[in-house]
């Protein structure tokens, strides 16, 4: 079994188990350093620079804009995620900025 929790659901939970404030934010030690968190962004970076060169080996060409619907564009990063062996299931698309 897998329990995925956001970091407010979390805090809900222990806040109430603990019977602690609101107020109390829980903090979770993941044993990261500042050198993990270094190496995820050039991780990140060279995943972006292989992404690119995916797009700019195709065959056919890719068009984005916001008059353009976006499911090719999906369906492009879809494709390189499974290129790769990696998943979109827990995407962390609206945060990952905070997280790296």
């Amino acid at each position: 079994m897998k329990l995925v929790l956001t970091k407010e659901e979390l805090n809900k939970v222990v806040n109430n188990y603990f019977q602690l404030s609101n107020e109390t934010e829980i903090v979770i030690d993941d044993g990261s350093t500042e050198s993990d968190s270094e190496s995820t962004k050039e991780i990140v970076a060279g995943a972006l620079y292989s992404l690119m060169g995916k797009l700019t080996t195709r065959e056919s060409p890719a068009t984005f804009g916001a008059a353009i619907d976006s499911y090719p564009a999906v369906k492009i990063i879809q494709e390189f995620l499974d290129d790769h062996g990696l998943s979109d299931v827990y995407a962390d698309v609206e945060n990952w900025e905070h997280r790296i």
